[in-house]
Parts: structure tokens; sequence; C-alpha cells
């Protein structure tokens, strides 16, 4: 039984034929593979364009407290004025007087 489809696969005709299928083959499961490919790399731009919107549109949002900034600089103003003991800690203030302790 294998023996008729050996012989006949060894005639010119038959060899032809199969090195054409062959080669149709091959052809379309490469341009399949590229069709694929292009999809996967279409479906990572998409993310890549969606992730950056939102990371934009959270760096545009988001600020420091405003009270922060004021404690900050109250702070490092007194600070650079001197405001600190011997020892080198800042200068606590009472409601009645400041005093360094």
């Amino acid at each position: 039984m294998i023996g008729w489809i050996v012989t006949i696969l060894k005639s010119g005709p038959a060899r032809k034929a199969l090195g054409l299928f062959l080669a149709i083959t091959t052809v379309a499961l490469f341009l399949l593979n590229l069709r694929r490919a292009g999809e996967r790399t279409g479906r990572l731009a998409e993310r890549l364009s969606t992730s950056e919107k939102a990371h934009e549109t959270q760096r545009r949002c988001w600020t420091p407290p405003v009270a922060a900034q004021l404690i900050a600089m109250i702070w490092l103003s007194a600070c650079a004025m001197g405001g600190s003991d011997e020892r080198g800690q800042a200068c606590q203030t009472n409601r009645s007087s400041p005093s360094c302790g």
C-alpha cells in the first residue's frame, strides 16, 4: 500500500506538484503569522497609548497640598533666619511668646 505512494511521489510531475504545494503552504503560513504578529503589535501599541493618556492625566491632576507647601515654607524660613537654639533644634512657639527649648 505504501509502496505505490512512494512510487507516485518519485515520478517527476508528482515531485514538482509536491514542491509547489509545499512552497504555497510555506508562504501562506508565513503570511498568517505576519497577520497575527501585526495584530499583537497593534494591541500592544493601543495599550501603551491608553496607559500614556492615563498617566498624563494623573500627572496634570496631582499637585502638592497647599498646607504642606505652607508648612515647609514656614519651617525653612525659620531655619534660614536662625530660628534655632545652640543645640541646633528649631524654636518652638507657645501661643503667648516664642521660646527656644
